[in-house]
């Protein structure tokens, strides 16, 4: 280019190097959003499984405390 500054919008257009891998494709943000709210209720599922299944036994060993009382 002998030296000369060139601006950079006045460059010619570069074909992609095969070898460069593409960007990740962009989910739809619909999409995103529906996953991000079920992902949350999934969690929110589990939590509350492991909340109830603690109260289970909790009840459990109190009823089994009762039935050796009597």
């Amino acid at each position: 280019m002998d030296d000369q500054r060139v601006r950079k919008q006045d460059l010619p257009p570069t074909v992609p190097d095969e070898r460069t891998p593409s960007p990740p494709p962009q989910r739809d943000s619909s999409s995103s959003l529906l996953h991000d709210a079920l992902t949350e209720l999934w969690d929110l599922w589990a939590f509350l499984g492991d909340r109830f299944d603690a109260m289970d036994s909790c009840i459990t060993r109190q009823e089994d405390d009762m039935s050796f009382i009597r």
